[in-house]
């Protein structure tokens, strides 16, 4: 009896030993699976966070660049208003003042003025390129008489954007002088040498693209002219590419360029033969992240040439 007894003991011994290894592995399953699932989850959640981040950060940069373009198209408008008042407040002071009752002698160039007048000071002054009491009325200009050079102020000097367009030329601003085109023509005639700067802050707005002309700009007679520095009238170039320091070695300006950054060029056209710059035409700023700001000098002539019946 005793010896049954014992066999049934051992017999539940080794029945619950049995049963705990099952548990214990069927626990240690268990948590596995679970671990898994965690992992799982927790990858997802760390994707989900990671693109929504992302998404959110460009969501950011394109805000940002809005509002930049924003405030540039503001300041543009500000500056053309300042250019426009300032430009009705120099014909509201040459309708003041009828000049040819204010001087025996009315020079035609502020050389000329300096020279008749040593005591005058830089500023504002009236000239006759063309002659007095002959040809259009005499004109209010700007003198420094530190470098006798006479500059005519014009309408468009601030920085002016061009705002989003796609067709060549599909901007188009016409650049109104303080004085008659015949008037310039005079003074460049009188003058040994006449220029005008211009510049074009530029991101993504091609002067040229696959040789397609998408920007230019119209000389006194009303031709287009696709260079942006110098005196080379039949080719397309920039100042850079008078230097051969373009971003891009291939291009001949900074502007032509494919670089995903902002850019400019700045050039001087000094053929005074064709200048002033009448008319200003730009294009390919389709995109909603490209972008173009013009900023166009005064005309400005110094120096004087032999002319005959002219004191020199």
């Amino acid at each position: 009896m005793i010896a049954i007894s014992t066999v049934n003991v051992r017999f539940v011994v080794l029945l619950l030993l049995s049963w705990s290894s099952v548990s214990l592995a069927d626990a240690t399953l268990n948590l596995e699976d679970q671990l898994r699932t965690l992992t799982q989850n927790y990858m997802q959640f760390k994707e989900s966070v990671e693109t929504n981040f992302e998404a959110k950060f460009h969501q950011l940069v394109d805000k940002n660049r809005q509002l930049e373009e924003k405030v540039i198209r503001l300041e543009s408008t500000v500056r053309q208003l300042e250019s426009v008042i300032a430009l009705q407040e120099n014909t509201a002071a040459s309708k003041s003042v009828d000049p040819l009752t204010e001087r025996s002698s009315i020079p035609r160039t502020c050389r000329e003025a300096r020279l008749m007048d040593p005591s005058l000071d830089s500023g504002m002054h009236w000239i006759d390129p063309d002659g007095q009491g002959v040809g259009d009325d005499p004109i209010y200009v700007h003198c420094d008489m530190t470098t006798d050079t006479t500059s005519i102020p014009h309408d468009s000097e601030g920085p002016m954007d061009v705002g989003h367009c796609a067709d060549p030329g599909c901007y188009s601003k016409a650049v109104t002088y303080n004085a008659s085109l015949r008037q310039m023509a005079a003074l460049a005639n009188l003058s040994s040498e006449c220029h005008q700067s211009i510049k074009y802050d530029c991101f993504y707005a091609p002067f040229e693209f696959d040789g397609v002309a998408f920007s230019w700009w119209n000389d006194k007679d009303g031709n287009d002219k696709f260079f942006w520095a110098g005196a080379n009238t039949d080719v397309h170039t920039c100042q850079c590419g008078l230097d051969g320091n373009c971003v891009e070695s291939f291009t001949k300006c900074n502007c032509d360029s494919a670089a995903p950054e902002q850019l400019a060029d700045s050039g001087v056209i000094n053929d005074k033969e064709i200048l002033p710059v009448t008319r200003l035409n730009f294009g390919r700023t389709g995109q909603e992240y490209s972008s173009g700001v013009h900023t166009l000098g005064r005309f400005e002539c110094t120096g004087q040439v032999a002319v005959t019946g002219m004191s020199t």
